[in-house]
């Protein structure tokens, strides 16, 4: 799902399009909904993404309110590289057969 470059207007900076794993968002379709007026992500992904504020609440399961939108993209960042850490260290341990 690609999560719109965003302009910060209190820090004057640009923040960069990101991208999160489809299977990150997928269990959370229902709070998609909830936030987007029935929207799935299929159509949210069809109509440009979200941005980091919409993706974070999103993945927090909670209705969506404004936050700083650096914040919201630095958490949303450290949160995909979390979750593609734990999948790299889950596909690790998994037994190989002889």
């Amino acid at each position: 799902m690609p999560v719109t470059g965003e302009f910060d207007r209190d820090l004057r900076l640009y923040l960069p399009a990101i991208y999160i794993p489809w299977a990150m968002l997928a269990a959370h379709d229902a709070q998609a909904k909830k936030n987007h007026s029935g929207q799935d992500l299929v159509r949210l992904r069809d109509r440009h993404g979200l941005s980091s504020c919409e993706a974070l609440a999103i993945l927090e399961d909670r209705e969506w309110k404004s936050i700083p939108t650096k914040q919201a993209h630095d958490e949303l960042t450290r949160r995909i590289a979390d979750w593609e850490n734990a999948a790299i260290s889950d596909a690790a341990n998994v037994e190989k057969p002889l």
